[in-house]
């Protein structure tokens, strides 16, 4: 699995710090809202229900990518910190969050068509880079997140396949929920449970689950809070919460890694931003180091002295030692402010600039 890398490095590594976020209004008092879909749907029904943001209808667009410039990141225990989230199909994600008052980038993590990357305040000095190809490997070693198509559908932007799932409705007659089940091979040949939990009173996916065959839970992702977009055309989930049971930790320990996101105002299919928004930043003085699995071919670095090599673990055979190759030397990179911008988020109190108009991209076709 993939890129969840950038939020869950998110939840494992940012620190405590205080404020309050769009959620903290009380529901204790407000009355359910009545039931709007039919609670014996099909699975046909409930399929094109799902996916019926991400194909074009009528005149409205698929949603292909969003975002939202006032958002809070929180781990469990701690109060929230600000932060932004972009995300765009087939594979683009980026989060960063920063500090209240100084506004100080506290991390950046995201991904690309090609690879995953990580800063954070407490290893200012580099920042680490996966290829998409080796994220099995590196699951195995590093607290980093899951599939990049897991995560776009479970953000809202690609449609989720349930074409070989099976409906399972719960024992109880009155629940209000049913189960999409299907089976999936891991890049590392690893067989997997997908689940895709359903409300059926407001026609809502309210959980994705990744398991193991014996139910261990990988990865749950549950939503809440759906409302419209600021242009009314989608409903979107804004509440994310995400949880990664028994990821790897560097002293050895395995430990359940959790992120919840609480977003504002989500603005669907803005201009298409620039391309160096998903590039792997570069900053003076931040050496990138790409995690490289044993036995994969050495990696070209743009140091004049040749190619930098420092295990991330020591194994007793150097075959089996894990790289973290050095392919650009702190201090040999140019500035780059768009690409690389700590400090850069916005305010709540920051207007954002009006969406220019540009014609939706379809969504790619698939593999």
């Amino acid at each position: 699995m993939r890129c969840m890398a950038a939020c869950l490095a998110i939840a494992i590594l940012l620190p405590a710090s205080s404020g309050c976020g769009r959620l903290t209004r009380l529901s204790i008092f407000k009355r359910p809202e009545p039931c709007t879909f039919n609670p014996r749907a099909t699975k046909e029904e409930i399929v094109a229900h799902v996916n019926r943001f991400v194909t074009e209808e009528g005149a409205r667009p698929p949603l292909t990518s969003w975002r939202a410039m006032q958002a809070r990141v929180t781990l469990p225990g701690m109060p929230g910190v600000p932060a932004t989230v972009v995300v765009e199909a087939p594979s683009r994600v980026r989060i960063r969050a920063a500090m209240y008052v100084s506004n100080s980038e506290l991390a950046d993590v995201g991904c690309n068509e090609e690879e995953i990357w990580m800063w954070h305040k407490f290893a200012p000095q580099e920042i680490v880079t996966i290829k998409h190809e080796h994220v099995s490997q590196a699951l195995q070693q590093m607290p980093i997140p899951l599939d990049p198509d897991w995560m776009m559908e479970v953000l809202g932007v690609a449609p989720v396949d349930l074409s070989a799932s099976q409906l399972r409705r719960p024992n109880d007659p009155n629940a209000r929920w049913v189960d999409l089940v299907s089976q999936l091979t891991t890049p590392n040949g690893e067989t997997v449970v997908r689940v895709v939990r359903f409300n059926l009173c407001h026609g809502q996916i309210v959980e994705h689950r990744i398991e193991r065959p014996d139910g261990t839970p990988l990865a749950i992702a549950k939503l809440g809070d759906y409302s419209a977009d600021s242009s009314g055309a989608f409903m979107m989930p804004h509440l994310v919460e995400i949880e990664c049971p028994g990821m790897p930790q560097p002293s050895g320990r395995t430990e359940t890694a959790s992120l919840r996101l609480e977003l504002g105002p989500i603005y669907a299919n803005p201009a298409r931003l620039a391309d160096a928004e998903w590039q792997v930043p570069h900053q003076n003085g931040v050496t990138r180091r790409q995690f490289v699995p044993p036995g994969a071919a050495p990696i070209r670095t743009a140091d004049p002295r040749g190619r930098f090599r420092e295990p991330l673990l020591r194994d007793a055979s150097a075959e089996s030692t894990t790289r973290m190759d050095v392919i650009e030397q702190a201090g040999s990179a140019s500035v780059r402010p768009e690409a690389y911008s700590p400090g850069a988020l916005r305010s709540s109190s920051d207007p954002l600039p009006p969406e220019r108009e540009s014609a939706p991209r379809p969504f790619p076709a698939r593999p």
